[in-house]
């Protein structure tokens, strides 16, 4: 059973939202190592790359070009600011911005729109995804809300 609470979300009732049972429903950072967690092909979460490969097939339409020797940076600095997660892998590369409260600031979207041009000049691909507790409308830059992450993760 869901329904939407206070702030837009979808709330699955009989299945808890972890962050809500850890009180971290607001902490971006919390939301930010979980989601390089899982996005990390290496790390002992038992999902290999299948959480990437669907995560950037939902939010950006297609899979990572290659998922061998990839690194998942929490805090990626960059020009004076942070990227919350930064997934680098051969000749690729994924932003990931997490807006739990906040919408995304049109100075910061420019800033890591233009990191991603930087990149495909280059000659490699980039994208910007951003992660969102509700699911925003299509524009220029993906959205994935954290309903598509848990459907993502679900069985």
């Amino acid at each position: 059973m869901e329904a939407r609470d206070g702030y837009g979300r979808t709330r699955v009732f009989g299945k808890p939202y972890v962050f809500h049972v850890l009180a971290r429903t607001r902490l971006e950072e919390a939301h930010s190592s979980f989601l390089a967690w899982i996005l990390d092909p290496a790390q002992a979460h038992g999902f290999r790359d299948a959480f990437l490969r669907e995560f950037m097939l939902r939010s950006v339409g297609e899979a990572p070009p290659s998922t061998l020797d990839v690194s998942v940076t929490c805090e990626y600095p960059y020009d004076r600011g942070r990227f919350d997660i930064h997934v680098k892998g051969d000749r690729w590369c994924m932003v990931v911005e997490n807006k739990i409260d906040d919408h995304p600031w049109e100075h910061q979207s420019s800033k890591y729109q233009e990191y991603c041009r930087k990149l495909t000049d280059r000659g490699e691909q980039a994208w910007l995804v951003y992660v969102t507790p509700a699911r925003r409308p299509p524009g220029a830059i993906p959205w994935l809300s954290y309903r598509d992450v848990r459907l993502i993760l679900s069985p």
